[in-house]
C-alpha cells in the first residue's frame, strides 16, 4: 500500500532482527537483509547510507569468519553465499578489483580443503568454484583450478564403490526369448533385433513415473554424473524442473539392463561363425542365423550409407564378428556418423552451420539428432536412443567419449560393441520403398514401425 512510515519500521524492525538470530552455519540465518534490500536493491525500499554500509560490512565480517574456518571441519556453502551476495553487489557497482578480492576469499578457503576433506567433497567444491569464477569473469582462476580438479577427481572417483544386484532369469525365459527374435531370413532376423531393442518412451514413462511416486525425495534431488576420473560430466535436475533430463537417465539404465539380452540374441545368431563364440562344439547347438556378410548387406541397402562405404562397414563387421570389439567400435562410429548426415540429406534437414570466421561446418551428431524433421522420419524414439547412447553425457555417450578419446582398452567390450552394431542396424532401418516390398519382411508383430516421407526411401 505504498505506506512510507510503516515500510521504514518494518525494514528497521527486520535490520535488528537479523543479529539477534544470525547463525553462519545455517545458509538461511545470515545475510537476509543484504539479499532483502541491498542485493538486488528492493524498489520500494530505500536504505540510508549508513544501513548500506552495514549490511555490506557484515556481510564481509561474515565473509572473513567463514573462510578462516578450520579446513578439516570447512564447509564451503556458507562462505559461497557470503561471496556470492558482495559480488553480485560489487559487480552492480562496477568494482571489479572487489568481485575480484571477495571471490579469491572463498577460493582460497576451498583449496585448503585439499588433504583434509573427503575428496568427494573437495571435488565437488573446486568444481562449484570453478563455475563461479567463470560466471563472474574470472578466466585465469577458474583455469588455475584445473589441474587440481582433475588430481581431485582420480582421487574422488577411487572413493566410489560399486553396488551389484543379482537376479536368476530362468533357461527356458531366454530361450523363448531368443528363439523369438531369430526367426525367418537373415534381413528380418536383423530388422527383428533392431526394432525390439529400441526403447520406446510409452513403455518407460510409466516405470519413471512410479519411481518418482515410490521415492519423492530423490524425485527432488539433483544428481551429478561423473566418469571414471571424478569430474561431473553431467547434471540432472529434480523431476519436476528436469523431466527430459530424467528420462534420458532412465533411458540408459533400460540400456544397461538389456545388455545381457542384445548379447546373448546376437551371440546365438553368429553362433557357428568363423569358431568364435565357443557354441559351435557345444551338444545342442543352435545352427548359424546370420554372418558377417548378412549383416553387411542389410546395413548397406539402406542410402543412408553410401556405396563407397561398404569396405569400411565390412572391415567393421568382420572385426565384431571375430569379438575384436576395439576395432568395431572405432570402425563403425564414424559411419553410423556419416549415416545420420546422409539420413538429413535425404529427408531435407540441414547438415551445415556458420563456422566462426566464416565458412561451413558440419553439423555435430547431437544437433542433427535433434533436428524436428529428422525426428519426424526415424521417430522420436530412435532419435533420442542414438542420442542417449552416443552423444549425450547424461547416458551412454559413447560417440563422444571414443572420439574424444576417453575410453581406455578394457572398456571395448562386446557388450558396447553390440549396442554400436545396433545402432547401426536402426539407422538402416531406413530402407529403398521398392513397390514389391514384403511387409512381413519388414515389419516385427508387436513392435512400432515408423512413417515419414523420405525421398524414395521410407523407415522399415
Amino acid at each position: 500500500i505504498s505506506d512510507a512510515a510503516r515500510i521504514e519500521r518494518s525494514r528497521d524492525a527486520l535490520i535488528a532482527l537479523e543479529p539477534q538470530v544470525t547463525d553462519e552455519t545455517g545458509l538461511g540465518m545470515f545475510g537476509f537483509c543484504f539479499e532483502t534490500f541491498l542485493e538486488p536493491p528492493h524498489p520500494k525500499v530505500r536504505l540510508t547510507p549508513e544501513q548500506s554500509a552495514m549490511l555490506v560490512a557484515d556481510m564481509e565480517r561474515s565473509l572473513a569468519t567463514l573462510s578462516a574456518g578450520s579446513p578439516s571441519e570447512y564447509v564451503p556453502s556458507g562462505a559461497e553465499r557470503a561471496a556470492l551476495l558482495l559480488a553480485a553487489h560489487y559487480r552492480r557497482r562496477g568494482e571489479a578489483e572487489h568481485v575480484a578480492r571477495v571471490l579469491r576469499a572463498y577460493g582460497d578457503a576451498v583449496v585448503r580443503m585439499e588433504g583434509t576433506a573427503a575428496p568427494m567433497v573437495y571435488v565437488h567444491a573446486l568444481q562449484t568454484l570453478y563455475g563461479q569464477m567463470l560466471h563472474f569473469g574470472l578466466r585465469a582462476e577458474a583455469d588455475a583450478l584445473n589441474e587440481r580438479i582433475r588430481i581431485a577427481g582420480i582421487a574422488s572417483a577411487a572413493e566410489m564403490k560399486s553396488i551389484t544386484v543379482t537376479r536368476d532369469i530362468p533357461r527356458e525365459q531366454v530361450d523363448a526369448f531368443v528363439d523369438g527374435i531369430l526367426q525367418g531370413v537373415p534381413r528380418r532376423i536383423l530388422a527383428t533385433i533392431a526394432i525390439a531393442f529400441i526403447p520406446r518412451r510409452r513403455e518407460l514413462e510409466p516405470a519413471l513415473q512410479a519411481q518418482a511416486a515410490a521415492a519423492p525425495m530423490l524425485a527432488m534431488m539433483t544428481k551429478s554424473i561423473t566418469d571414471r576420473y571424478g569430474r561431473i560430466v553431467a547434471v540432472i535436475g529434480p523431476m519436476d524442473a528436469d523431466g527430459e533430463g530424467r528420462y534420458i537417465e532412465h533411458l540408459s539404465w533400460h540400456i544397461d539392463f538389456n545388455v545381457p539380452w542384445l548379447r546373448e540374441v546376437i551371440r546365438r545368431g553368429l553362433s557357428a561363425i568363423s569358431g568364435r563364440t565357443g557354441d559351435e562344439n557345444d551338444e545342442g547347438a543352435s545352427p548359424p542365423r546370420l554372418s558377417g556378410d548378412d549383416i553387411v548387406d542389410f546395413i548397406c541397402a539402406s542410402p543412408c550409407f553410401a556405396d563407397e562405404r561398404r569396405p569400411l562397414i565390412q572391415a567393421a563387421i568382420d572385426a565384431y564378428v571375430r569379438a575384436d570389439a576395439v576395432t568395431a567400435v572405432h570402425l563403425l562410429i564414424p559411419q553410423i556418423e556419416q549415416a545420420v548426415r546422409q539420413a538429413a540429406i535425404l529427408v531435407g534437414a540441414p547438415i551445415y552451420n556458420q563456422r566462426r570466421g566464416g565458412g561451413l561446418s558440419l553439423r555435430t551428431l547431437d544437433e542433427l539428432l535433434r533436428d524436428s524433421t529428422l525426428t519426424e522420419t526415424l521417430s522420436a524414439d530412435i532419435t533420442t536412443y542414438l542420442r542417449a547412447l552416443l552423444t549425450d553425457a547424461r547416458a551412454w555417450n559413447i560417440r563422444n567419449k571414443v572420439c574424444h578419446g576417453m575410453v581406455d582398452a578394457d572398456s571395448f567390450t562386446m557388450s558396447v560393441a553390440d549396442r554400436v552394431l545396433h545402432s547401426a542396424l536402426t539407422v538402416a532401418l531406413l530402407q529403398e520403398d521398392h513397390d514389391g516390398i514384403d511387409a512381413a519382411d519388414a515389419h516385427t508383430e508387436g513392435a512400432d514401425s515408423t512413417t515419414g516421407d523420405c525421398t524414395k526411401s521410407t523407415p522399415v
